[in-house]
This record gives C-alpha cells, sequence and structure tokens, in this order.
C-alpha cells in the first residue's frame, strides 16, 4: 500500500508490517502526447523489456511467431470481461483474433508494425483503460523496478511525454 506508516512490530520487535521506497513507471495524462501515445507506450514497453523488466500486462491475449493471437490460459475471468458489453460486446465465443481486431480500431494500433508490437500498444493501451486511467489517475506501467532501471530509463524519457518515473 502506498502512504508512509510506522512499523507494525509484535511482542518480540519483528517487523510485522513496515516501509520501504519502490520505484514505478507510470503514465500521466497530464502530460501525454495524444497524437503519438501509442508509440510513446510502445517505446516505453520495449525499453522496459530490453532491459529486463516486465511491464504490467492485463491483456489475455498473446501473439505466435506466426503473428496469430490466441487467449492466455487461466485468464478465463478477463477473457470474459474482455467480450462482455461492458467492454467490447462481442459473442460469449468469440476468438482471440476477433477479440484483438476490435482492439486494433478502438485503439488506433493498425499501424504499430509487426503482430507483436501492435499486441504490445493494444497490452498498453488495455491497462489504461482496465486502471480507470484519468488526469488524476496516472496508470502504472512497471512496478517496483531496480534503482539501476529508473537512471537507465531516466535518460531515455525526455522523448516520450506523459511517461515518468514515481518514488512511492
Amino acid at each position: 500500500l502506498s502512504g508512509t506508516r510506522g512499523e507494525i512490530l509484535d511482542r518480540n520487535g519483528n517487523v510485522l508490517a513496515g516501509n520501504r521506497s519502490v520505484y514505478n513507471v507510470v503514465y500521466n495524462k497530464l502530460y501525454w502526447d495524444a497524437d503519438n501515445r501509442n508509440a510513446d507506450l510502445l517505446e516505453a514497453v520495449k525499453l522496459l523489456e530490453s532491459i529486463g523488466e516486465e511491464w504490467v500486462d492485463r491483456l489475455p491475449i498473446e501473439v505466435s511467431l506466426a503473428g496469430t493471437y490466441f487467449f492466455s490460459e487461466n485468464s478465463e475471468k478477463e477473457i470474459e470481461f474482455l467480450r462482455s458489453d461492458d467492454f467490447l460486446s462481442l459473442e460469449d465465443n468469440a476468438s482471440a483474433e476477433e477479440c484483438m481486431k476490435k482492439l486494433i480500431r478502438r485503439y488506433g494500433a493498425d499501424d504499430m508494425g509487426s503482430p507483436a508490437d501492435i499486441r504490445r500498444t493494444v497490452a498498453a493501451r488495455y491497462n489504461l483503460e482496465r486502471s480507470y486511467f484519468s488526469r488524476t489517475n496516472p496508470c502504472v506501467i512497471a512496478k517496483d523496478i531496480s534503482i539501476e532501471t529508473v537512471k537507465s530509463l531516466s535518460e531515455r524519457l525526455g522523448g516520450m511525454p506523459g511517461v515518468e518515473s514515481r518514488v512511492e
């Protein structure tokens, strides 16, 4: 949980709950470039991947080496939400390909390059939407990254408006 709190100790003085700083990469709508948001998100995700950091990816669709889309295993609840009337309004048996077609159109990601890059872009935009991204609620792209990653990112984030590292 965010926020500084006092430590909670057991009767022997062992820490049950304490504080530590974590570094997150966030996407902040106050500073984003609406015309280039897909390219900026894709660049941020690829940068995180290139330095070995995991990014928040809730999209229950993966891409094969052949460029076809398929549903991730053990993602039934997220797949159900994806197809639901509250989101894509697709049939209960809609395929991953059908879902991706609708997501690509929804996020304007058809020109983002390879199927893998299109999937990264769609996944990043899906994460924004699922996290209720707004001017007052930045979206976490990567959680608890190393200080070395923060240093590496700080050198490269200047060209990606809205992408920033934060300490919590």
